[in-house]
């Protein structure tokens, strides 16, 4: 069999490492480095944009070519990265495998995430999580000319996680105000258990005495899962439902069936956006101010913008709307620290449907896995100008339509697996780094 792997096999005429055909220990030594986005992108500039990655897996470094198949609703996600590793969760549209299901809770969720909602909810991210990191950090500023330290990508985790806990949960967590990192301690556990149990599949769902990481992990789970259905129930006892995007769930129903949520998809959902709302958010602002400090003429170009704009002492808060009207550095430097920060680095994974599909001339079968590695997709030498250089002006210098870069920037995918998230998240970086680059 490995010589059939190694010789015989459909992608045997792809380039790669000559071990990657053996077994699965290759992807084991990649999960457990957490530095296997890196180590995939050093295989590409080596391989070329098509290469072979595993025993049934290539990885494609070109996004149009990504784009044309992985977009595709007929390659479906392996079960083993989504369903099953989630498999404590009701099935939702982020770890769901099936694209008609999928298809249906799209329908369903997509009207909560438009701009149109999201305008309606503006207010709540602002008062659950921006005006309470201005107010925290202002508090930690000293008065005098000495220096401060803290952890700021703490800070923006509470931000994400107030948010979330507002718009999802019904009620912020408040993690900014008080300190109480508990959810978020349920939250880092929990993705501890499941990258183990990626890796050792045997050990889900188990508790093993030298492994106290198994034992959070499940507590994690059933914490979580605890604190989701009681958001989903309450909500519904108040005479005057609020104004959030849980509401919005409640109140959801698909346009052709008149379907909406049982309380359990509710849960499944408000968790998911705990998963994938939070540590995306505070990634990319961490890595956003990260960038900007490292180049201080960027930073200083992107403060001249926003205080040449918005002057102290008023507004107190500048809005979204403005922000995007009136800052185009700023929607610039969002925009290549996305590109060159992806907050989610790893591969995405599509099954070949069974017709199987030709790639650059060379058929492969269905069954096999296609890989699109994002931070290698962001940073490939065949489709970006110095692609290792942080240079916010790449948007802006009309060579290339802002449109057409952002086509070529797999940060949120693309397509109909795309991230639903999309426009919270792109509001949620515009008002937390004008307000913050304003103050301070």
């Amino acid at each position: 069999q490995l010589v059939y792997h190694k010789v015989c096999s459909p992608l045997a005429q792809f380039p790669g490492p000559w071990y990657v055909g053996l077994g699965e220990f290759d992807l084991i030594y990649r999960l457990i480095t957490g530095k296997s986005y890196m180590i995939l992108h050093q295989r590409h500039l080596k391989y070329g944009p098509i290469m072979r990655i595993g025993v049934n897996a290539v990885s494609i470094c070109d996004y149009q070519l990504a784009k044309q198949l992985v977009a595709n609703p007929a390659f479906i996600k392996p079960s083993d990265l989504y369903e099953k590793v989630f498999e404590p969760f009701l099935p939702n549209i982020f770890t769901t495998c099936d694209s008609v299901f999928h298809k249906k809770r799209q329908r369903l969720l997509a009207p909560v995430f438009s701009w149109n909602s999201l305008y309606k909810v503006e207010d709540v991210i602002i008062e659950s999580g921006v005006r309470p990191l201005m107010t925290k950090l202002h508090r930690l500023a000293p008065q005098t000319n000495q220096f401060v330290s803290f952890n700021l990508y703490w800070d923006f985790q509470g931000l994400a996680f107030d948010i979330i806990g507002r718009l999802a949960f019904g009620k912020s967590f408040n993690v900014l105000q008080t300190g109480d990192r508990t959810v978020l301690d349920w939250f880092n556990d929990y993705f501890v258990y499941t990258t183990i149990t990626r890796v050792f599949s045997f050990l889900k769902g188990r508790s093993v005495p030298f492994i106290p990481a198994l034992e959070r992990g499940l507590h994690a789970h059933r914490s979580l899962l605890q604190l989701a259905t009681q958001a989903v129930t309450i909500p519904k006892q108040d005479c005057q439902p609020p104004s959030d995007i849980l509401q919005f769930m409640i109140d959801s129903a698909d346009p052709e069936t008149g379907e909406g949520l049982t309380t359990a998809e509710l849960a499944s959902e408000s968790l998911v956006q705990l998963v994938a709302g939070t540590d995306t958010t505070s990634h990319a602002l961490t890595w956003i101010v990260y960038a900007l400090l490292s180049h201080p003429h960027n930073y200083q170009r992107l403060v001249d913008e926003v205080l040449t704009h918005f002057p102290l002492p008023s507004p107190a808060v500048v809005n979204y709307a403005e922000a995007k009207a009136k800052l185009p550095y700023l929607e610039a430097v969002i925009q290549e620290s996305l590109r060159f920060y992806p907050p989610a680095p790893p591969a995405i994974y599509r099954i070949i449907p069974s017709e199987g599909v030709t790639i650059n001339g060379y058929f492969v079968p269905g069954g096999k896995q296609i890989a699109t590695p994002i931070y290698s997709v962001n940073h490939s030498p065949w489709q970006w100008d110095r692609p290792d250089e942080f240079r916010p002006e790449r948007w802006l210098d009309g060579r290339k339509p802002s449109a057409e870069l952002k086509k070529a920037t797999l940060t949120f995918f693309s397509g109909p697996r795309g991230c639903l998230g999309r426009n919270l998240s792109m509001m949620e970086l515009h008002l937390t780094m004008t307000n913050l680059v304003r103050q301070f």
